[in-house]
């Protein structure tokens, strides 16, 4: 019998909203160009930039593709599943998004 956990089944759907099915599918562009995401390469640590109607995601271009995929997961973390600017929120609160 196999398991997922909450946040797998909010990926498996999310993937399926935006018409990605297979593993080939999976590409930092096309994801960000079908949820709306701006998307730049820059030669500074990974962020999200949210704006009031736009959203940016910066990636670190020195990083590997692999390191890239893992900072593009998780700024998009950022804007999907966190509320608020961590420039103002209670230093708990911050490690907890960031954990997550």
């Amino acid at each position: 019998m196999a398991y997922s956990t909450l946040l797998e089944d909010y990926i498996f759907s999310l993937y399926q909203s935006i018409h990605i099915y297979e593993p080939n599918q999976l590409d930092i562009e096309v994801i960000a160009r079908r949820l709306q995401i701006g998307m730049e390469y820059i030669n500074s640590n990974s962020k999200t930039i949210q704006l009031p109607r736009e959203a940016i995601i910066l990636i670190d271009q020195r990083l590997s593709p692999a390191q890239q995929w893992q900072d593009f997961g998780h700024e998009l973390g950022h804007l999907l599943r966190h509320c608020g600017n961590q420039l103002f929120l209670p230093p708990p609160f911050v490690e907890l998004q960031e954990w997550q």
